[in-house]
């Protein structure tokens, strides 16, 4: 194959035809990003536009978990009525709201370090989240709390979805 440059002239121009500006045909694969671009069989191409779905999910997904936390994670602290009626109706102690807030903080600063790099520490953040909300999850079906069980079956909801794409993307 003939290295291609930007706009898709190139290099060595095959015989017959030489000049400036010959081009390959189109529709037969895919040009990577960048300056040093280059044309890709079809298959190949196809792979690549799944890994980029993927790795945009996994962004727009993880950043709506942290925002989702960051957000819960100050509603505890600042301790609104709503939520303390909340816990009592599900039997929460008050005495959680720090630890829980300490809790959501921390898997919030886990999945942007994640998403940062880290990828350890995005991957037990993601999976931690799954565990705090599989038991709140629990604790609201125990006290029969149903009319609000929406809350944090979608906080799980979303922590699956970032365990599930972290893994997927990387």
């Amino acid at each position: 194959m003939v290295p291609l440059q930007p706009g898709g002239r190139t290099e060595n121009p095959l015989p017959g035809t030489e000049g400036a500006g010959s081009r390959r045909p189109r529709g037969h694969g895919c040009r990577t990003a960048g300056t040093q671009s280059r044309e890709l069989p079809a298959p190949r191409c196809q792979g690549l536009a799944k890994e980029e779905e993927v790795f945009a999910a996994y962004v727009t997904i993880t950043v709506v978990t942290i925002v989702a936390n960051a957000w819960a994670a100050g509603a505890d602290l600042a301790q609104p009525n709503w939520l303390l009626a909340n816990m009592d109706e599900v039997g929460v102690p008050r005495s959680w709201l720090l630890p829980l807030a300490v809790l959501k903080g921390a898997g919030a600063a886990g999945l942007l370090l994640g998403l940062l790099g880290v990828r350890p520490v995005g991957t037990a953040a993601a999976v931690g989240l799954v565990l705090f909300f599989t038991g709140a999850l629990a604790t609201h079906l125990r006290a029969r709390a149903f009319h609000n069980i929406a809350v944090p079956g979608t906080y799980l909801a979303l922590a699956t979805a970032s365990v599930a794409l972290t893994v997927a993307a990387h």
